[in-house]
């Protein structure tokens, strides 16, 4: 799981992303996005999730919550109608990067006024907010 200090590196990136949906022509965002999408997938998505999984019988159940929220809103397939890009599913995504932004300090501990959960959490909306169909969302993981 990314530091604070690797997480504060691309915060200006991170607000960007999360706050600005509209492409431009110097930023075609479809060029670009999938290879973003993989890139917070396997850095903060992925791990995030599967430390959740593995820790999901002693976590209080403020954080079991937290973690139940995050998993079912960045895994579970979702009906079409559901999933499409209405401010029902940007309130999802900004929900889903809160959710993770808690879950990441949960997991790594706090950090005395670091601005990395904040980037964790527009990173994750970011993720969320660029899914176009429910098939792009990552598999459910089994629990053990």
């Amino acid at each position: 799981m990314p530091s604070a200090e690797t997480l504060e590196s691309v915060e200006a990136m991170a607000k960007t992303m999360a706050e600005d949906r509209e492409a431009s022509v110097l930023f075609p965002r479809s060029a670009v996005n999938q290879s973003l999408r993989t890139t917070i997938e396997r850095l903060l998505v992925r791990p995030i999730l599967r430390a959740d999984m593995a820790k999901a019988s002693g976590l209080a159940p403020a954080e079991l919550m937290d973690a139940l929220v995050l998993h079912l809103l960045l895994t579970e397939t979702k009906h079409p109608t559901n999933h499409s890009r209405t401010a029902h599913w940007f309130e999802a995504c900004k929900r889903a990067g809160q959710r993770a932004a808690a879950r990441w300090e949960s997991l790594t501990g706090p950090v005395a006024t670091s601005r990395a959960p904040h980037v964790v959490e527009s990173l994750v909306r970011s993720y969320a907010a660029g899914t176009r169909d429910p098939a792009e969302l990552i598999d459910r993981m089994p629990s053990s």
